[in-house]
């Protein structure tokens, strides 16, 4: 594709079965293929993707100069199995995954672990940061101690120009957003073809 058309670029995956195969493969999707980034499903392992077993692959991408980027999905996220509609779960899936995994990046000291580290949350729009980001704030505030690694505020790691979160064509939230955060760190969402 890339052949094709310079502005289109496909990203890495890699599974999160075999940490250690994940980053031998990313090293292998950029210097081989020149993907510029990976991507990491939020969603099927239910684990923390901030913790430790997973920082061989943060501190890969950190040397190869790439983001790492996290992307839900609508089957197989966790609390999925109550819904019966795609409505339903859709709703619900890709929202409370992408929560889960800033929460884990966040807290867990990967940003202040790898300080040259981008990351970026998509398919959830935007709204859900300030929320989520002020509960993370207060709680951090009153039990700091449960994240030792943390130098900082958890909303002034996002606000370092190393977090990036996508919005959707018509996230009513946005303008809030970008006064609160400022204009640098949002992305326009547009997977093609998407069926909304």
């Amino acid at each position: 594709v890339q052949q094709q058309n310079p502005r289109m670029k496909g990203m890495a995956t890699v599974s999160l079965r075999d940490v250690p195969a994940a980053a031998e493969e990313l090293n292998r999707a950029v210097n081989k293929w020149h993907h510029p980034g990976v991507m990491i499903h939020t969603h099927g392992h239910k684990k923390n993707l901030g913790a430790e077993e997973f920082w061989p692959i943060y501190a890969e991408a950190e040397r190869l100069g790439i983001p790492v980027c996290f992307h839900g999905n609508s089957w197989g996220a966790e609390g999925q199995e109550r819904w019966e509609s795609f409505l339903q779960a859709h709703t619900v899936s890709f929202a409370f995954e992408i929560m889960q995994a800033f929460l884990g990046v966040v807290t867990c000291g990967v940003l202040e672990r790898f300080p040259n580290l981008k990351v970026g949350f998509f398919e959830a729009g935007c709204g859900w940061l300030p929320y989520w980001l002020d509960r993370i704030d207060e709680h951090y505030e009153r039990r700091s101690e449960e994240a030792p690694l943390l130098k900082a505020k958890p909303s002034e790691y996002v606000t370092s120009g190393r977090v990036y979160v996508s919005f959707d064509p018509d996230d009513a939230m946005l303008p809030y957003c970008m006064d609160r955060y400022g204009n640098d760190m949002w992305l326009f969402a547009a997977d093609y073809p998407h069926w909304d």
